[in-house]
């Protein structure tokens, strides 16, 4: 998806060359093959064609022809997740193409630096990085006035506003582009297709289903068709018209066929839609046999949320036919599935933050980089003058102790920022713990209640004791205390945590202490509400007397929550 993203968003970076003297009709002919490729999506393609353009540039002392050089390497990085060389070579282009004669090609060439950043900083979930590349690059064309390059800003704002869940403004953007004649035909494809995925988000099919009508007239290719049929389903799924839902999933079904492989993500998405729908028109044979050929497909096999989310279908698809225990069954291989997923999550999480530190760092150190290769450059012309020698000699031993007691700094810096890190890992895995258990428990619960129903509706004794027997394995699973196993991860996590607060506070109750620990992992009251079953305003309640215990009640500009974490 990440790539995906990717590589819609860079699609500004495409280039119209000009014309160039004869001897560089060489190198001219190579960028007219990149931005047609480029054009066309076709990213890996283009990839010999730079390796040959960056050798030729290498011969050359045309400044411009290595910027952008450097440019269509970074964008071809980031386009296959090499993020940190991929931003390493598109922030030495925008470094360098600030030094170009001023012209129309370098003013149309920063802003396409600008829009590939962009790009590439949406795709690792830095948005306000991204917006402000973007920004930038609307003022500088405000006076440039390029209409193409307005439209491909226009594509990586309005993507960006979806991400940030602006959907209104997202949508209002797209709607602007569509009255852009420099709009291609697969550009205007895309942009119907994203208002309409916006109207479905915002929960208003009808207006999505407007747009997903009109994509009819911009349908050009398969892999689009199938795309509009499946958005069109969803559609109708969230009117409630599940005749015409199941029968545009069956469309899109029948129509890939045999060919699932070059259409892998299309079916295997119908397919888990088709039984979702199968089963909420109460076909639940059909929605069985549906969910069983969903999960064969290597795509949600390879996708934990997916698994889990067609495991509890089929759970439920289970239960309806009065197969209870396969229905349980089931449900603990998603438990198993879902555990897994969460830990996932977490892993995501502190790797994408290690990505985001990494590339705010390098960009740091290439700005130190070329701060000493302009101090070189300063201190080789005053050698003529010894006494601006001496001075310099002299400011150079006192920028190295500065900078050698900085690097010290920023090194404990960067070791508190670990262990911070880590920390909030830990919590946010403890806290993913505790929710899991807590689900666990109630779905635990919510089957025995069915299972105790179904069994008093039994006739014939062998099912009541089999019903019986299911009910008890149910309930030896359930048992131990979900408060010792919490305050058991909790100490693994803050071990000198309760012995600080008793010491200090020694007239806390347990319920208190268990407060202090959620306000320790930094749960919200809605969070905490979820995890102990009570109601927001009781935990509110609780708040306030922990408050007055602690003695702080009086200063509001306190916040408990920061004053539990110094603790």
């Amino acid at each position: 998806m990440k790539k995906l993203l990717t590589i819609i968003l860079l699609l500004g970076v495409c280039m119209v060359s000009e014309a160039k003297p004869s001897d560089n009709q060489l190198i001219d002919d190579k960028i007219y093959v990149i931005d047609s490729l480029f054009g066309e999506l076709n990213y890996n393609e283009a990839s010999p064609y730079i390796e040959e353009l960056n050798n030729l540039v290498a011969k050359t002392n045309d400044k411009y022809y290595k910027v952008l050089s450097d440019y269509y390497l970074g964008s071809i990085l980031c386009v296959n997740s090499n993020y940190k060389e991929g931003f390493a070579k598109l922030n030495e282009a925008q470094d360098k193409v600030v030094d170009l004669p001023k012209s129309d090609k370098q003013t149309a060439l920063s802003i396409r630096i600008k829009l590939a950043l962009s790009g590439c900083f949406i795709s690792c979930n830095m948005l306000s990085e991204a917006m402000h590349q973007l920004q930038e690059g609307i003022e500088e064309n405000a006076d440039f006035g390029d209409a193409n390059l307005q439209v491909r800003l226009d594509n990586n704002l309005s993507a960006l506003y979806s991400l940030m869940g602006k959907l209104d403004e997202s949508t209002a953007i797209y709607k602007k582009m569509l009255q852009e004649p420099e709009l291609f035909s697969r550009g205007r494809f895309y942009c119907n297709y994203n208002i309409a995925n916006n109207f479905i988000s915002m929960r208003q099919p009808d207006s999505a289903l407007y747009y997903l009508n009109v994509l009819s007239d911009e349908i050009e290719t398969k892999q689009n068709r199938l795309l509009a049929m499946k958005k069109t389903g969803d559609a109708y799924f969230l009117k409630n018209d599940l005749v015409d839902c199941i029968g545009y999933y069956e469309s899109v079904i029948n129509e890939i066929g045999s060919d699932t492989l070059a259409f892998a993500n299309n079916y295997a998405s119908s397919m888990q839609s088709y039984a979702e729908a199968l089963h909420h028109s109460n076909r639940e044979r059909e929605a069985l046999d549906a969910t069983n050929k969903a999960l064969q497909i290597k795509v949600i096999n390879d996708n934990l949320v997916n698994k889990t989310q067609l495991l509890r279908l089929k759970s439920d698809i289970l239960s309806s036919l009065g197969k209870s225990q396969e229905a349980f069954s089931c449900l603990n291989e998603m438990l198993v599935y879902q555990d897994s997923l969460n830990k996932l999550q977490n892993l995501e999480e502190v790797n994408d933050l290690i990505v985001k530190q990494e590339i705010l760092a390098m960009e740091k150190e290439y700005q130190h980089l070329q701060f000493v290769a302009q101090l070189k450059h300063s201190k080789e012309r005053m050698r003529l003058f010894t006494v601006i020698v001496v001075l310099t000699g002299l400011v150079a031993i006192v920028f190295l102790l500065w900078n050698r007691k900085r690097i010290l700094l920023k090194n404990k810096q960067i070791q508190e920022d670990a262990l911070k890190v880590e920390l909030e890992s830990r919590n946010r895995e403890l806290a993913s713990n505790v929710v899991s258990l807590m689900k666990k428990n109630e779905v635990y619960s919510e089957i025995v209640g069915k299972l105790d129903r179904i069994k008093e509706n039994a006739v014939k004794d062998e099912t009541k004791e089999a019903l019986t027997k299911v009910t008890k394995e149910i309930e030896k699973t359930m048992e131990g205390s979900f408060w010792e196993e919490f305050e058991m991860r909790f100490k693994n996590v803050h071990s000198d945590f309760y012995d600080k607060l008793i010491a200090q506070y020694p007239n806390l109750t347990s319920n208190e202490l268990r407060l202090c620990a959620f306000l320790k992992m930094n749960l919200s009251t809605k969070d905490i509400a979820s995890v102990t079953g009570q109601n927001p305003r009781s935990i509110d309640k609780a708040r306030e007397r922990l408050r007055v215990k602690l003695g702080i009640s009086n200063d509001k500009s306190i916040s408990l929550a920061s004053f539990i974490q110094k603790i």
